[in-house]
């Protein structure tokens, strides 16, 4: 537990939902629907014990094609698939085609979810 006027942040990076190509992405990933997001609440250890600030900030993560490839063979919900060698060609042809003509890379659009916890001194509630 956080001391009486204790701090404490966290961070996650999670996929920029918004983006059609993130969007592409989870159609061939995820047949059962996206997860829900659980950046975007209190975690529930937290909830009513002082006040909860939470940002985000996007950035881009750029492969290479291969690299691209290689990552999502390394997400356990692709790797133990049965049909891992046909989700990879289907990831592998969404990369040609988000391919940028100019530096070869794939933008993969990322969101940082930041988080800051404040425990409230005694008697105080946030």
């Amino acid at each position: 537990m956080l001391k009486q006027n204790g701090m404490m942040g966290r961070a996650w990076h999670t996929w920029d939902r918004t983006s059609d190509w993130v969007q592409a992405l989870a159609a061939i990933i995820e047949p059962d629907g996206t997860p829900a997001d659980q950046t975007l609440s209190v975690p529930g250890e937290f909830v009513g014990r002082g006040t909860f600030e939470r940002k985000e900030f996007p950035f881009n993560h750029e492969l290479t094609l291969e690299q691209l490839v290689q990552l999502a063979s390394s997400w356990s919900f692709v790797a133990q698939r049965a049909d891992r060698n046909i989700v990879l060609a289907k990831i592998r042809g969404l990369g040609e085609k988000a391919e940028s003509v100019h530096t070869g890379l794939v933008r993969f659009p990322h969101t940082t979810a930041t988080f800051r916890f404040k425990q409230p001194a005694r008697g105080v509630v946030g």
